[in-house]
């Protein structure tokens, strides 16, 4: 466990490095491009807020350091489709 921490702390400083050496780039970039960045961040807000919403309770079980609730006694379970009567 112990290497494979080690390999990923490394391969993670070598692609930083990789992203904050300035290098020279003869690209061209489209105003498409601008709007596909735009797209992929109102998504990642977006995705971020739907899994807080699902796990909103166990988040905040996780900070009080409490189980998660129990389910509702009231709720019925769901019923099984392919059960047969005896």
């Amino acid at each position: 466990m112990k290497y494979v921490l080690r390999w990923t702390k490394l391969a993670l400083a070598v692609a930083m490095l990789g992203l904050v050496l300035p290098r020279r780039s003869m690209a061209y970039l489209d105003p498409g491009t601008g709007s596909y960045m735009l797209q992929m961040l109102i998504a990642l807000l977006v995705g971020g807020a739907f899994a807080v919403k699902v796990f909103w309770r166990r988040i905040i079980a996780f900070i009080k350091r409490q189980p998660p609730p129990a389910p509702d006694p009231q709720q019925e379970p769901p019923e099984n489709e392919h059960q047969q009567d005896a």
